[in-house]
């Protein structure tokens, strides 16, 4: 009966640490949606002043001149080209 519980106790143990804070803070950065046809659509800050768009399978990159340019914060961005199925 101890060894039960001691395998349930490691297992459990083994999947707390495996979802390491890091891994959630990485993708803290990055506003995302889905379009109508349920493609998922990503912007992600890199750091540097440049963004990571991802539409599917579909990546580019968004400086922040750029969206200055076009007057929009990287949600804004992420949610017009979720309305417009980009």
């Amino acid at each position: 009966m101890k060894r039960i519980f001691l395998a349930i106790g490691l297992i459990t143990t083994l999947g707390f640490l495996s979802c390491s804070s890091d891994d959630d803070g990485a993708k803290s950065n990055c506003q995302s949606c889905n379009t109508s046809s349920s493609i998922k659509v990503e912007i992600c800050d890199n750091g540097d002043d440049t963004f990571t768009y991802t539409a599917g399978d579909l990546t580019d990159t968004v400086t922040q001149e750029e969206l200055d340019d076009a007057e929009l914060t990287p949600k804004e961005f992420i949610d017009l080209a979720c309305l417009v199925g980009l």
